[in-house]
């Protein structure tokens, strides 16, 4: 699944408690704890490659270690069709690479989503966060990114009629529909980290389409959200 480029954006809606979280393309994601994802909200799976290559014509890029840790990296070579090999940074610096018809991109795959902990020590610290299980090397490990994020939501902007604009947003959209995204908005309600000594929250929140009920608890709630282009789903003019 990692390197199956046959589905690069792939979407959980609104997980609803199974053990293992599927996405709209049928996609297990087995290396999800499914109990440790908040129920109801979204997870975002994106596969792509470097946005520079590691090794471009032959020239290693500046600054690329010689590590020697097993990543993947897609292989362009003239003359023959891209194809994913399992190498050490420290190998694209032989100089048996050193061609002007061979390059090389690193492998990047993250599945972001909402944990019910912040520290995997501590399951019990009950603070909420934004999390990113992501291809390591070659594995994939867990770490998190925000504390106090309580809920994701996205909509993905579907072009109907392939000009490069989006004609409808949703936040459902059919597998299929999903494959003609060109962008995404991203809504995240974020949460103090602990409670507000005399606040009471008795706020609604409008995460697009998604209602979240007042929980009228002592926290403090925001809703932030972006637009953000999915640049490589639109095709260059001209």
């Amino acid at each position: 699944w990692v390197l199956d480029g046959r589905h690069p954006l792939e979407l959980v809606n609104d997980y609803a408690g199974q053990s293992v979280p599927v996405s709209l393309h049928a996609t297990p994601l087995t290396c999800l704890d499914g109990a440790a994802i908040v129920l109801d909200t979204d997870l975002i799976a994106v596969k792509r490659t470097a946005g520079e290559a590691s090794l471009f014509r032959g020239v290693p890029v500046a600054g690329l270690t010689a590590s020697t840790i097993d990543s993947w990296y897609l292989r362009l070579v003239s003359g023959e069709r891209p194809a994913w090999e399992k190498l050490r940074a420290i190998d694209l610096l032989d100089d048996a690479r050193a061609m002007p018809s061979i390059s090389y991109w690193e492998a990047i795959s993250r599945i972001l989503f909402i944990r019910k902990f912040s520290d995997s020590g501590l399951e019990g610290d009950d603070i909420p966060s934004l999390c990113m299980e992501t291809l390591a090397g070659n594995a994939m490990t867990s770490r998190c990114l925000v504390e106090g994020v309580e809920n994701m939501q996205l909509e993905f902007g579907i072009d109907t009629d392939a000009d490069g604009a989006p004609n409808q947003y949703k936040s459902a959209p059919e597998a299929e529909e999903l494959q003609h995204a060109v962008t995404a908005k991203i809504y995240l309600l974020l949460r103090s980290i602990n409670e507000i000594s005399g606040h009471e929250d008795d706020k609604t929140y409008m995460l697009g389409q998604k209602i979240v009920a007042s929980t009228h608890d002592s926290y403090l709630r925001r809703v932030i959200s972006t637009t953000v282009v999915l640049r490589n789903r639109i095709a260059p003019i001209g």
